[in-house]
């Protein structure tokens, strides 16, 4: 690397430094809320220290949709590619956060314009968080119960505007009960990522620079991610 280029990187790490981290994943811990049929999350003692064995560590059991996590285009579509095959700088960069006020049930294109006429346009490779303050439920009964949605308008708009990734505060973009699935179906089938079970969107300005570290599951459908915003 030469003298200029490590000056660079300098001063990029020293820009980050002056965000503040927002933790978007909900811990991974046995009881935590899955999706009506999927694997529960466990979370098994094998070794320890405290035992006699020279260290400690864990199995762990999970499905590829548990908690935060990342949708690959192959859920939804025959043939789509896996986790393994996003290439990583679709996890990296700047993102959007959509606001849907209280009691919203159906968020809409009015959300997408709304966000553009006060803070500018969301552009190709943008990621788009929704924020419905629904996660506050998170691990509770009423996580489960007919949550806020992303309308198969407001998906065909972001897929105009060529965005990488849109993630949401709720267990799925789609309604609840729906087996049509338009929103997984329209950005998925564009090769779109799908983020579900995000938290604390709320605490995000309109813009942030996110990143989702997927587990490279070769094949997988999706895989639990730590996603973290930085905010000004």
């Amino acid at each position: 690397m030469t003298t200029d280029a490590a000056h660079r990187m300098t001063r990029l790490a020293d820009s980050i430094g002056l965000l503040t981290p927002v933790d978007l994943s909900h811990p991974l811990q046995e009881g935590m809320t899955v999706w009506p049929g999927h694997p529960r999350f466990e979370h098994e003692l094998v070794e320890c220290y405290s035992r006699g064995d020279l260290s400690r560590h864990h199995r762990v059991a999970l499905g590829e949709h548990t908690g935060t996590h990342l949708d690959a285009p192959v859920h939804f579509v025959p043939g789509g590619a896996g986790i393994a095959d996003t290439p990583p700088g679709v996890f990296t960069g700047r993102a959007a956060t959509l606001r849907a006020p209280a009691g919203t049930a159906a968020v809409a294109p009015a959300a997408l314009t709304a966000f553009e006429a006060a803070h500018g346009p969301v552009g190709p490779g943008d990621r788009v968080l929704v924020d419905t303050g629904w996660s506050a439920r998170w691990n509770t009964p009423g996580y489960l119960e007919p949550w806020p949605y992303v309308t198969a308008e407001l998906a065909a708009e972001l897929l105009d505007r060529g965005v990488a990734l849109v993630a949401v505060d709720t267990p799925s973009p789609d309604p609840y009960g729906s087996e049509a699935c338009p929103a997984h179906r329209l950005l998925l089938g564009a090769g779109v990522l799908i983020g579900e079970n995000f938290a604390r969107l709320g605490e995000l300005a309109p813009w942030t620079l996110l990143t989702t570290a997927p587990l490279p599951v070769r094949g997988g459908s999706g895989s639990p991610v730590r996603a973290v915003a930085y905010r000004p």
